[in-house]
């Protein structure tokens, strides 16, 4: 099994955590945390029961967003088999939910929603795609419920639902596929990472902030709590009691800072005032100096991560 795009914690949700620590956040956006925190959780717990069941030569891709005939598409996982890409949306739903026309609900009648809707519309549009590309692959879809204290009463055996129980199974099926992928399937996976795009609707999820309404002081990588103490070369978390080493800590603070201002440059003084003075301006140097890019060696310093520039472009083939 080879991930070819790795999930990643969503940038919106890592937002407006980094917020939560500075501001006080609006209740529907405290909400969505919780709500995105859950969804994440199951989605690294299909990764675990992927990767300890399946050893056969697949393509995993993860946290697809693409533009299909207009649409937009997203796709939770998707495995590449040597006949067959196989689209989950994952679901972490816990307890007792009843299947009646088509529709999710709890025991007690509330409407949660058709979960095989979206299913079918990204399964349908992903067809479209690839046979646009002349790739030669069927295309099957599933909703897979990974929480193991899930249970759904009268689901119909024809619908593609995949529930907690049947996860192991379904995951053996793929696994005993010894057919070898070949360079088809690999150009497939690497033209749908071309495709992969930002989600246009990022910023209109987030509340409005500014650089000064937001706390300042250096957090603590665990638990978020200001509560830290350093000594030369450690810092150490009253709140959890967590350690970790003040360069890392302190990256860890820079970072934030470029996630939420990245149209602010990043400088000695506007870190050190970020991390609330807590750390001199000697040591920041240094650790900016290590970590990051000086430009601008003058007047006026800044400093740039060091990013690898990578090329991603394709060459014009086909399937």
């Amino acid at each position: 099994m080879e991930i070819m795009k790795a999930r990643t914690q969503p940038e919106l949700m890592t937002v407006l955590k980094f917020l939560d620590k500075r501001m006080v956040l609006p209740v529907k956006n405290k909400q969505h945390i919780v709500s995105m925190e859950k969804g994440y959780e199951g989605e690294k717990r299909f990764d675990s029961l992927l990767g300890m069941a399946v050893q056969a030569e697949v393509l995993v891709l993860n946290d697809l967003l693409l533009s299909i005939s207009d649409q937009s598409v997203q796709i939770d996982s998707l495995v590449i088999t040597p006949e067959t890409a196989y689209l989950y949306e994952i679901k972490n739903y816990r307890g007792d939910y009843q299947m009646k026309d088509r529709q999710l609900l709890t025991l007690s009648g509330k409407e949660i929603g058709n979960p095989l809707t979206q299913l079918t519309r990204t399964t349908s549009l992903l067809r479209q795609l690839f046979h646009q590309w002349h790739a030669d692959i069927g295309v099957e879809g599933a909703v897979i419920y990974v929480n193991p204290t899930f249970t759904l009463y009268h689901a119909s055996p024809k619908d593609p639902l995949i529930l907690p129980n049947q996860i192991q199974a379904h995951f053996s099926k793929l696994d005993s596929q010894r057919v070898a992928l070949n360079r088809n399937h690999r150009y497939l996976a690497d033209r749908l990472l071309s495709k992969h795009r930002t989600d246009a609707n990022f910023h209109q999820l987030i509340p409005d902030y500014d650089y000064h309404c937001l706390k300042k002081g250096i957090t603590c990588v665990v638990c978020g709590s200001f509560d830290m103490e350093f000594t030369q070369r450690m810092g150490t978390c009253k709140s959890c009691h967590s350690k970790r080493a003040k360069e890392e800590t302190v990256v860890q603070n820079i970072e934030e800072f470029r996630l939420l201002f990245p149209e602010l440059k990043i400088s000695r003084n506007i870190i050190h005032e970020w991390c609330g003075e807590k750390v001199s301006k000697e040591r920041i140097s240094f650790i900016l100096s290590k970590k990051y890019t000086k430009k601008n060696h003058t007047t006026g310093a800044y400093y740039e991560w060091k990013e690898s520039s990578l090329d991603d472009s394709l060459t014009n083939k086909r399937f």
